[in-house]
């Protein structure tokens, strides 16, 4: 091979460093073992066999690459060698800058043991007079290495921490970018707030309004009614039952629905005043009963309760009570053909009293049961439904209930009946 000459080698040189490079070749794990076994670790003793096996590994590679450069005259590409030898290492160490300190100091380190290890072989491979003329390039060429490994560090440290301020720097702008969307966001949802509550606001106005424009004309309906129904009996006219009683019948039908649209807009609007205040449910449910019995016999139904603890009491609205137990008293008894209605009083095991409305009719339909307590809703609301109704009556019942702290619960199935619970709020704890 003709000696090409190298800008800090001489062909002479060269040749030299080729020639104690081609005999290490054949002992390049011997030379990597020495090398290993010459580098001072910083770890427990119990480490340093796996790390001095780890450093072999990685070294026998690198060195084999280096020296072959060597041999074939090529000190450049050597080093280009060693310099991707260090990129490596200290890319690998670049997210933790605790250890890279000492990673440099290991690769300054390990430059000098193999430096040292060279001076060995070079006094064992060539004579008196060539050891001289072989040492000083090898010198120089170590010295070299010694220089890339600060640059190379440099480089990609420099590097690094451009990258970093970079990603920081995006970072910051998406974080200025998603706090400007959050804000846009915020603002539209107030503005979507405040329009959903002035949209409320109208339409409990406005409901209001034309339940009141309604009612007014409605009761003077009636009380012609009441007038025309007098008058026919005191004649002794049979069409009192054919003419007055319906018309009597579907107004008060009509006052109900009227006075159940205009509780929801006050409960939504946030209108209604509660009075809440002990209330004995024993003596109230005894009172319910009295005034349902009638109602139950004329369809021949048993009308009991279950009352295992009559002292209980407890604090709550009386209107809202009495609404929201008159109301499934009035759904039990119109929805139960055959059978029984049966209110039921207990403490639970959790502290807190319950109260259910269970009977024995049509049952619900395990479908419809997610939505019973929604407004307007109904199982069947085709015009050919068996029962009357607008479906409001459960979904004043719920609000009645939370707007007291209190629950309800549902299970039926159909044709097996129905059972409404209500869960109190719990007690205070007056010990405290």
């Amino acid at each position: 091979m003709d000696n090409v000459e190298h800008p800090l080698f001489t062909s002479r040189e060269c040749d030299l460093m080729a020639q104690v490079a081609r005999r290490l070749l054949p002992n390049l794990e011997r030379t990597a073992e020495r090398w290993a076994e010459s580098i001072q670790l910083a770890a427990p003793s119990d480490k340093i066999p796996r790390m001095r096996q780890t450093l072999r590994g990685m070294t026998v590679p690198f060195l084999r690459t280096f020296f072959e450069h060597l041999a074939e005259h090529d000190p450049k590409g050597a080093l280009a060698a060693h310099e991707r030898f260090i990129e490596s290492v200290v890319r690998s160490q670049l997210d933790e800058p605790e250890r890279q300190r000492a990673t440099i100091d290991a690769l300054f380190a390990s430059a000098r043991a193999v430096r040292g290890l060279l001076a060995q072989e070079i006094g064992r491979s060539l004579d008196d007079e060539r050891q001289v003329g072989a040492q000083l390039p090898f010198n120089r060429l170590w010295s070299q290495a010694i220089e890339s490994t600060g640059r190379v560090y440099v480089r990609l440290r420099e590097a690094h921490l451009r990258q970093l301020y970079e990603d920081a720097r995006r970072t910051a702008e998406k974080l200025r970018e998603s706090e400007e969307r959050f804000r846009q966001v915020a603002l539209e949802a107030r503005e979507a707030r405040d329009a959903a509550l002035e949209a409320s606001r109208i339409k409990s106005a406005f409901v209001a309004n034309v339940t009141h424009e309604i009612h007014t004309p409605l009761n003077i309906i009636l009380g012609y009614a009441d007038l025309m129904a007098e008058r026919l009996a005191e004649l002794g006219d049979d069409r009192v039952r054919d003419y007055a009683e319906p018309v009597r019948r579907a107004g008060k039908r009509l006052l109900n629905t009227i006075a159940s649209i205009l509780e929801i807009s006050r409960i939504e609007a946030g209108e209604y005043r509660l009075d809440p205040k002990p209330i004995a449910l024993g003596e109230f449910l005894e009172g319910l009963l009295r005034e349902f019995k009638i109602l139950a016999a004329k369809k021949g139904l048993a009308l009991g309760a279950e009352v295992a603890e009559p002292q209980a009491v407890v604090i709550f609205d009386e209107v809202c009570l009495s609404n929201t137990l008159t109301n499934l008293l009035q759904n039990a008894i119109k929805f139960t053909e055959h059978g029984e209605v049966t209110l039921r009083l207990w403490r639970a095991e959790d502290g807190a009293l319950r109260l259910q409305v269970r009977d024995t009719g049509v049952g619900i339909d395990p479908r419809y049961l997610p939505h019973i307590f929604q407004a307007f809703s109904q199982e069947n609301p085709g015009l050919t439904r068996k029962f009357e109704g607008v479906g409001l009556g459960l979904s004043l019942v719920r609000k009645y209930l939370e707007l007291n702290g209190a629950a309800i619960a549902v299970a039926s199935e159909k044709n097996k009946g129905a059972a409404f619970t209500i869960r109190f709020a719990p007690e205070p704890d007056r010990s405290a």
